[in-house]
């Protein structure tokens, strides 16, 4: 079948690790309702004139109409900027954190087997380089 790439990046990847792709322009620098949404009143002045926020970190996920994220939790508010095509998300209540199995699985990552024309996962080497 058809092959679902997923490309993802953390840790604000668009103002470090890719600052070249994050000036061309095709990510805005901010999102006005964003700034609102988000604002901040931190300078303890005693009045309530919020400052627009900075996003934390601005992170990048690519992916194709297969591409899914695992179901999970952030710490954090989020706000997605959809550049091309769509992206589904499936929103839980935090009371149903109770109803889904936790599993732990080998870290790894994919990579193509030329000999056998699929992609397969590779386990992660541990810190010793085992």
């Amino acid at each position: 079948g058809e092959a679902a790439f997923y490309y993802s990046r953390q840790n604000d990847c668009l103002r470090t690790d890719l600052r070249p792709l994050f000036s061309t322009g095709l990510f805005p620098p901010n999102i006005p309702f964003a700034a609102a949404a988000f604002s901040l009143d931190d300078d303890d002045d005693g009045d309530d004139d919020p400052r627009p926020a900075v996003p934390e970190a601005i992170n990048l996920w690519i992916g194709n109409a297969r591409s899914v994220s695992a179901l999970h939790a952030d710490p954090y508010e989020n706000l997605f900027y959809v550049c091309s095509g769509c992206k589904v998300f499936t929103l839980f209540p935090p009371s149903a954190a109770g109803t889904f199995v936790e599993e732990e699985y080998e870290a790894g990552a994919f990579a193509y087997v030329p000999e056998a024309g699929e992609w397969a996962v590779v386990p992660d080497r541990g810190e010793g380089g085992g």
